[in-house]
């Protein structure tokens, strides 16, 4: 194994590393969620693993391809469209990640409004 080839797979273990950080706070973030239901929650423990899992996945190979691309018409002709495909999955992943903030935060609102027919059933009953 050359030396430049231990270094990337170095990096990519850094990046792995950097993700299974992100995940293991996001994880965090939902156990500090109360009344959400357990389901939902590791639902969204997997959307969440897979999107950044396929962010850093698709970064990686962007970047070792990019750095094969030349100066010619040729590399880019080749390299190119693969390249763009890489950036789609990216964006396609960043995507879900809003998506789920999303689908996260109507929860939380859910979970935090305000009753109004509760709040008077609670003062009648103090009455």
């Amino acid at each position: 194994m050359k030396a430049a080839d231990a270094k990337k797979i170095e990096k990519m273990m850094e990046k792995n590393q950097q993700t299974e950080k992100k995940i293991k706070t996001f994880e965090k973030l939902l156990d500090e969620m109360s009344g959400v239901e357990p389901q939902k929650m590791h639902l969204w423990l997997e959307i969440y693993n897979n999107a950044t899992n396929d962010r850093t996945t698709a970064s990686a190979l962007f970047t070792q391809g990019f750095m094969q691309l030349g100066d010619s018409s040729a590399d880019h002709i080749t390299i190119g469209p693969t390249l763009v495909k890489y950036l789609e999955r990216m964006t396609k992943s960043n995507d879900q990640l809003l998506s789920l903030s999303q689908i996260i935060s109507k929860e939380v609102e859910k979970q935090t409004a305000v009753d109004t027919d509760d709040i008077f059933s609670k003062i009648e009953e103090q009455k």
